[in-house]
């Protein structure tokens, strides 16, 4: 054990401190020793135990080598939790397994990061979520670029600021991977194109007939939408798909939840393509562009609708987040008494040293006006003091649309769009009926 209480070291497979402990990390393995369970506890419902079998942890433990060459002379750097797949199988077990050295931190910290990856020499650090942003909020400093590491992997990272990472922590390649704990396959972005988590080209799904399939999808239901003979629909270039996977017939008889065999039915789509083939459910809206590279749209559940429009939460949140005072947006939909769908709030954070004044709401204003369509324009603004992030560094949703724009409930200062006055003011009491009953 380091004598920082904060950093455990392991080394040649052989770990100093036996008793490595986080809150809510349940891995354990079942009687018959084929799978792994895993839970996560931060789901804002009821966690959903998943079986993981023996081969697919080597397969996930495979990927550290398999994106880094000489691993055993690595160092790996770990700051996520050890109940996330990432950390735990990926990180950690992918580690161990090929021989190299790992780094735990107890708790993430952006402002030891950098000095941590120089004391350690590290190689590779492992991200999730919004941590990379949580770096770049930390003050520039000549030592950002001063480091070994060869390159980073994970997932979350947005597009708004993929490149800003790159060029100022001076990281030579970032592998954004996709993929679930209980999914059938995933996806790694290979070519440093930003934003994206890999290719969906079709001869990369002809040489692969398990590669995933993007379709049509009803973002209300959130299930595949059929033509006139019961079939799935493939989306077009640019047009947000519906992922799902064909299940390998040696898979079909897999149980993925360990809640009952009722749970993984509802994560299959039967007869997709032809009759009794079946496919997964992965539960994530996806794009490509004309190159075939694949990018993260929406997870289905986040995804509203408003004025018969699907409105994207994370494409609202990368045009927010660009603005130079924004730290970090967080989007949702919330239901208007009195109107159909649900209408975009979004709770933001602000640069430390800028305060949300009269100039940043006009200057708000202006930015969405110019970069979203008038159906995916937030209605209300929230202003946050930090951002309310789960155990994986990703924005909790759930708590703060319950609490829309209630102001009986919400503390922080609300803001309504006022198009009168082109920009964002203040909600109250009184003003509060009037938007309600405006037209929208």
């Amino acid at each position: 054990m380091n004598n920082n209480c904060n950093i455990t070291t392991i080394f040649n497979k052989t770990i100093n401190n036996s008793n490595i402990t986080t809150n809510n990390y349940n891995t354990t393995t079942t009687n018959n020793s084929n799978n792994i369970n895993t839970s996560n506890n931060f789901c804002p419902c009821k966690p959903k135990p998943v079986y993981i079998t023996q081969m697919k942890a080597t397969l996930f433990c495979t990927a550290l080598s398999a994106l880094f060459r000489d691993t055993q002379d690595q160092v790996v750097y770990i700051v996520i939790p050890l109940y996330h797949t990432t950390g735990f199988l990926l990180g950690l077990n992918g580690a161990i397994a090929s021989g190299n050295a790992v780094v735990l931190r107890k708790r993430f910290s952006a402002s030891h990061f950098w000095s941590d990856c120089r004391t350690y020499n590290v190689t590779i650090a492992l991200y999730v979520g919004e941590l990379l942003r949580y770096l770049l909020s930390q003050p520039k400093s000549e030592l950002d670029g001063v480091h070994n590491l060869q390159g980073i992997f994970g997932n979350g990272l947005r597009a708004d600021i993929w490149t800003e990472v790159k060029e100022r922590f001076n990281i030579p390649k970032i592998y954004e991977i996709y993929g679930s704990t209980e999914s059938i396959s995933g996806s790694v972005n290979l070519s440093g194109k930003p934003g994206s988590i890999g290719r969906l080209s079709p001869l990369l799904c002809q040489l692969d007939q398990n590669k995933p399939s993007l379709v049509k999808f009803d973002p209300v239901t959130t299930l595949p939408l059929r033509d006139a003979n019961g079939r799935c629909m493939h989306a077009k270039i640019g047009e947000p798909g519906l992922m799902i996977t064909k299940v390998p017939d040696h898979l079909l008889n897999v149980k993925i939840y360990k809640t009952g065999s009722d749970a993984t039915e509802k994560k299959y789509v039967r007869d997709a393509f032809a009759p009794g083939d079946c496919y997964f459910n992965c539960g994530d809206a996806f794009v490509t562009d004309k190159d075939y590279f694949l990018y993260f749209y929406d997870r289905l559940g986040d995804t509203f609708r408003w004025k018969g429009e699907n409105v994207s939460t994370t494409e609202v949140a990368n045009v927010i987040s660009s603005l130079s005072f924004v730290e970090d947006a967080n989007v949702y939909g919330v239901t208007v008494p009195g109107h159909d769908g649900k209408a975009g709030m979004a709770a933001i954070t602000i640069n430390p040293k800028v305060q949300l004044d009269n100039k940043e709401l006009q200057e708000l204003y202006a930015h969405i006006g110019r970069e979203l369509p008038s159906y995916a324009r937030p209605l209300f603004v929230r202003h946050i003091p930090k951002a309310a992030l789960t155990g994986t560094f990703k924005n909790k949703k759930f708590e703060l649309a319950a609490e829309g724009f209630d102001l009986n409930k919400v503390r922080d200062p609300l803001y309504f769009i006022d198009h009168e006055n082109q920009t964002y003011n203040a909600l109250t009491k009184a003003s509060l009926s009037k938007v309600i009953k405006s037209r929208l």
